[in-house]
């Protein structure tokens, strides 16, 4: 009994310690993406869009990530993992597709399974774009989202662990 106890708490203390360790690294790259934007001149900031694109999508091990902003003509930053393209008309169709997965109170969406989705605009606009997993954080502050970030698999399944959502909203305020 006592064995099993103590092999119970090492296997969790080691989960958590991994988790720890997966937050921090992801607290990093925000605070790195922040610094950048900060020392960042006018000229520069779509190239350290792209790079904060490649940074969190890899950390979170995403297929593709964009942010995609709305104006007098769409602006559209994204990355992909090489030899995973992107779709005609995505990412640019993302702002309007969120705007019907959106929550009211802003926060991040993580949608584990595409597939698994009623059948509708929104989800046959997302099968459509090749998605398995889906993950958005929409812009705050209006009633309808004027910028996303989003993130893609390719395969089922979370995204992001739920104590890392509130630290990809950052992400996306920062960007």
């Amino acid at each position: 009994w006592l064995l099993g106890s103590l092999t119970y708490l090492a296997v969790n203390l080691q989960c958590w310690a991994r988790s720890l360790r997966r937050r921090a690294a992801m607290e990093h790259v925000i605070a790195t993406i922040s610094t950048r934007f900060i020392n960042s001149r006018p000229r520069d900031v779509s190239a350290h869009v792209e790079i904060a694109l490649e940074e969190l999508g890899t950390h979170l091990g995403a297929a593709r990530a964009y942010f995609v902003v709305a104006g007098e003509r769409l602006r559209v930053y994204k990355w992909s993992r090489r030899g995973v393209p992107f779709p005609a008309g995505w990412p640019q169709s993302a702002l309007q597709i969120s705007g019907r997965f959106a929550r009211q109170d802003k926060e991040a969406v993580q949608i584990h399974d595409v597939c698994a989705l009623e059948a509708g605009d929104g989800a046959d606009a997302l099968l459509a774009a090749d998605l398995q997993g889906w993950l958005f954080i929409p812009s705050r502050g209006e009633q309808r989202p004027s910028a996303v970030l989003g993130f893609d698999t390719l395969r089922p399944g979370p995204i992001a662990r739920p104590g890392e959502l509130s630290l990809l909203r950052m992400a996306c305020d920062a960007i």
